[in-house]
C-alpha cells in the first residue's frame, strides 16, 4: 500500500529507496528515485493523544505558502511526503555564535508572527503542561509536579495581562531549522498553532543556550515595537517551557521503546527548570508583568 501510495509522487514505476534521517519522536526518511527526492515522515507511537495532524498540514500549508516551510508533496493520515531542500543542513546550538545566523532566525520568526495568517490550534502554556502530566501519570516525577505547583502564580497573571496570539511554530529548536543555498526553512509544523509571540523566542533561546547577548539580540533581529515588555515575556517563557519540555518528556515514556532515553530527558529539563522556577528570581519576574 504505502508502495502504490509513494509512486504518486512522480511516474508510474516503483523503485523509491528510503534512508532513516534522524528523529525524536516520529520516523523519517530521505527518498530517492533517480534525480527525485523527498522526505517521508512517519506519525511517531502515542502521538495521536496529543497532536492534531490536520491542523499541522493546514498550518504547514500557510508556512509553506509563504516561504517558510518546505512545500508539501503529498499527504494524508499516515504520511507526509515534502519536498527535500538540496544541500540544506540543521542549525545546532553552535550555530547561533554567528550573530548572522541569530538575525536570521529572528527575522524568520517575525515575518510568520506578523504574517496576519490564522493558524488551526491553539497552544496555551499551563493546560499543555497538565495535559501531558495527566498523560505521563506515574511516569511524571515528584519533583515534575512540584514545580508545576509552584509554577501556579504565573498562570493567573499571564491571563491577567494578555497579548495577541500569532500563528507560532512552537518546537523551533535549532534542528528545525534547515539552512541551504535556497534560505532559512522551518521543518516539523506538528506542534503549530495560534499563541502568543513569546513562546516561539523562549523555545528557540532555551534549545540554542542564547547568553543573555544572544537573546537580546534576537530580539532585535525581530523588531517588536514593545521590545521591552516582550523580553520579560520570553524570560517568563524560558522559565516555564522548561516544564513543558519536561512533562512532555515524562508523557513519551507511557509508549516509547527506548523510555530510558525520555526519563533522562524529562530529569534534565526539570534539573533546568529548578532554579528558574524554584529560585527567588521567577516571583520578581512574574510581577514584573504586572
Amino acid at each position: 500500500m504505502k508502495s502504490l501510495w509513494l509512486d504518486r509522487l512522480s511516474g508510474k514505476e516503483p523503485g523509491w529507496t528510503a534512508t532513516p534521517l534522524a528523529g525524536l519522536t516520529n520516523r523519517s526518511f530521505l527518498l530517492s528515485r533517480g534525480e527525485d527526492r523527498a522526505v517521508l515522515r512517519l506519525p511517531g507511537p502515542g502521538t495521536e493523544r496529543y497532536i492534531d495532524r490536520r491542523a499541522e498540514l493546514h498550518n504547514h500549508e500557510i508556512a509553506a505558502g509563504l516561504g517558510l516551510a518546505p512545500p508539501i508533496l503529498l499527504a494524508d493520515s499516515d504520511c507526509l511526503v515534502t519536498r527535500y531542500i538540496e544541500g540544506a543542513q540543521g542549525l545546532s546550538p553552535e550555530s547561533f555564535r554567528d550573530p548572522a545566523v541569530t538575525d536570521a532566525v529572528g527575522r524568520l520568526l517575525a515575518r510568520l508572527h506578523r504574517s496576519h495568517h490564522a493558524f488551526q490550534g491553539r497552544m496555551e502554556l499551563f493546560p499543555k503542561v497538565d495535559q501531558y502530566l495527566a498523560l505521563a501519570g506515574a511516569e511524571a516525577s515528584a519533583g515534575l509536579r512540584h514545580l508545576r505547583d509552584l509554577a501556579e502564580p504565573a498562570r493567573a497573571t499571564l491571563a491577567a495581562h494578555p497579548v495577541t496570539w500569532v500563528p507560532s511554530h512552537i518546537d523551533p529548536s535549532p534542528a528545525n531549522f534547515l539552512q541551504g543555498q535556497q534560505g532559512l526553512f522551518l521543518i516539523d509544523w506538528e506542534y503549530s498553532a495560534m499563541c502568543e509571540p513569546a513562546w516561539d523566542l523562549a523555545g528557540l533561546a532555551i534549545e540554542a543556550r542564547l547568553d543573555e547577548t544572544q537573546r537580546r539580540r534576537l530580539l532585535e533581529a525581530y523588531e517588536a515595537p514593545d521590545r521591552e515588555r516582550l523580553a520579560v515575556r520570553v524570560e517568563l517563557f524560558r522559565a516555564l517551557l522548561h516544564l513543558v519540555a519536561a512533562s512532555w518528556a515524562a508523557a513519551q515514556m507511557v509508549t516509547a521503546e527506548d523510555r530510558d532515553s525520555y526519563r533522562h530527558l524529562a530529569d534534565e529539563y526539570t534539573a533546568r527548570a529548578e532554579p528558574l522556577i524554584a529560585g527567588p528570581a521567577f516571583g520578581s519576574l512574574v510581577a514584573s508583568l504586572r
